[in-house]
């Protein structure tokens, strides 16, 4: 007897199957079906196929732009008095005292002539702008007074470089006044990706057409669908290729990277001697972005700040919602601080303050009427944020397995620190998705061929007129081209364990 272990040949022999498996035992009843039996959760991939996939003219580099908010904070470069000294240090008096002018540099032309703008601490100490902006070097330099009645001038400490500033409004006087204000425009950014190309091959001999396990794996195509006995070897090659190359494409999806430099060249050459290019996949352009809150502890905090980045002030009471996804581990602990937390957070199945829970009959001859109504604890995976956010949980196994995961670090709580990213995005809507796959027009999602002898066991052909080879053997060949494009990634935030930082 063998203990149970992998393997990766060139080729499958019938001597591979005899030898690790067995082929008269009832060893191979329990080893088969737990490989066909395998369940998958919904993976980046398969979640991104239920919303329309964006069609390119070509598989060239595909850029789009991002129009950038208006709405800004400015931070100071300089303070100067009305000397034109500048202020360095907290210590000394007030700045533009009886309301005397004096000076703010900022590193854009952002303000006008007329409006009010307001520091750190908003109105507490407005200011009006007096003059059009005076160019001076890459700075621009505004003359300003106190308003709002304020004759002792400003704190010092309020006007050291880094404060920050946004404008209010432009007032005027009753009559005969002037133009004052003016608009300002976001120059849009423009974004790029490309497509990674993925391939696999398996070979197998002609003979495993005909080879026939002694115990039939039970194939379940699905719920309350009564399972398929199958007792084919070539079905199990069929799901190791199919299972790999999905591997191949959710990481490429979720954890690639683009592996062009900051030279625009690419230093990786496949046997073809032209370069290997790939995209960034979707944690990556978040990353990038530097949409990445990390915690230390529970995650609910930080899962707050992000939904208050997504949402607050640009986004409808009624319109928000997103979609959280975790590894499995993550996702279940995610429920339990949910549930448990006391600041607001609620399930779907609370209304109204009454949890609704689960109902469930259960037949019991001892009770009252022959029958009573439990109320069994809900898996959860609708949550209600403290602002009225709608939650979708969606468990991401692939952030369970430490083979695929990207990461390799265990966490504390147990499994691999990966389970415990929570990635919060906002999804948009069927019509206009935020996040779509992307492929070329006219090419199939997927597409695959063969080189086969007399027998081509992955098809069940016999005779093969067009011999690839004079080899009794076939092998299978699958290639895709994978593609995302997010529209807006300031829509997506990761929330990530410190652990992992650095």
């Amino acid at each position: 007897m063998q203990h149970f272990d992998a393997w990766a040949p060139n080729i499958t022999k019938r001597t591979h199957i005899s030898s690790i498996f067995g082929t008269k035992t009832q060893k191979v009843s329990g080893l088969m079906v737990e490989l066909m039996a395998a369940k998958y959760g919904k993976t980046l991939d398969t979640m991104l196929a239920s919303l329309p996939t964006k069609e390119f003219e070509s598989g060239d580099d595909y850029v789009w732009d991002v129009t950038g908010s208006t709405d800004r904070v400015i931070p100071l470069v300089e303070c100067r008095n009305e000397e034109g000294e500048a202020i360095t240090s907290a210590d000394g008096e007030n700045v533009g005292a009886a309301t005397q002018p004096f000076y703010l540099v900022f590193g854009e032309h952002w303000f006008f002539k007329g409006e009010t703008i307001e520091g750190n601490l908003g109105n507490r100490y407005p200011l009006r702008v007096l003059e059009d902006a005076r160019e001076e070097g890459t700075n621009y330099v505004y003359k300003v007074e106190t308003m709002a009645g304020i004759t002792e001038g400003v704190p010092r400490e309020r006007l050291l470089p880094g404060e920050l500033f946004s404008y209010g409004a432009a007032f005027v006087e009753g009559g005969l006044s002037r133009k004052v204000g003016g608009i300002r425009h976001a120059i849009p950014a423009t974004l790029r990706n490309e497509f990674s190309h993925i391939r696999i091959h398996h070979k197998v001999s002609g003979d495993m057409m005909d080879d026939k396990l002694a115990i039939a794996v039970l194939v379940n195509k699905g719920q309350g669908v009564k399972p398929t006995p199958v007792n084919t070897w070539m079905l199990n090659v069929d799901f190791e290729v199919e299972k790999t190359f999905r591997d191949y494409k959710n990481y490429a999806l979720a954890w690639g990277r683009s592996n062009r430099n900051k030279n625009g060249e690419y230093t990786n050459i496949g046997v073809s001697g032209d370069a290997i290019r790939t995209g960034d996949g979707l944690y990556a352009i978040a990353e990038n972005g530097g949409n990445v809150i990390w915690y230390n502890d529970s995650p609910l905090r930080s899962i707050e700040e992000a939904l208050y980045n997504l949402f607050a002030g640009r986004v409808d009471f009624n319109e928000r919602a997103v979609t959280i996804r975790g590894g499995e581990r993550g996702i279940a602990w995610l429920q339990k601080e949910a549930l448990s937390d006391g600041s607001g957070w609620k399930t779907a199945f609370e209304f109204e303050g009454t949890n609704l829970g689960l109902m469930k009959k259960t037949t019991n001859a001892a009770a009252p009427f022959g029958g009573a109504v439990s109320v069994a604890t809900p898996q959860v995976f609708e949550l209600i944020a403290p602002m009225g956010i709608k939650i979708t949980l969606e468990v991401d196994q692939s952030k369970d397995n430490i083979n695929h995961s990207g990461y390799k670090l265990l966490h504390p709580l147990g499994g691999p620190a990966s389970s415990y990213i929570f990635d919060v995005l906002d999804l948009g809507s069927s019509v206009e998705p935020n996040i779509q796959k992307c492929k070329v027009k006219g090419h199939p999602d997927e597409w695959r061929g063969y080189e086969a002898g007399f027998r081509n066991p992955f098809t069940g052909a016999w005779n093969n007129d067009h011999m690839s080879n004079d080899e009794d053997a076939a092998v299978i060949h699958k290639m895709a081209d994978v593609g995302l494009v997010v529209w807006d990634p300031t829509r997506i935030v990761r929330v990530m364990p410190d652990i992992l930082e650095g």
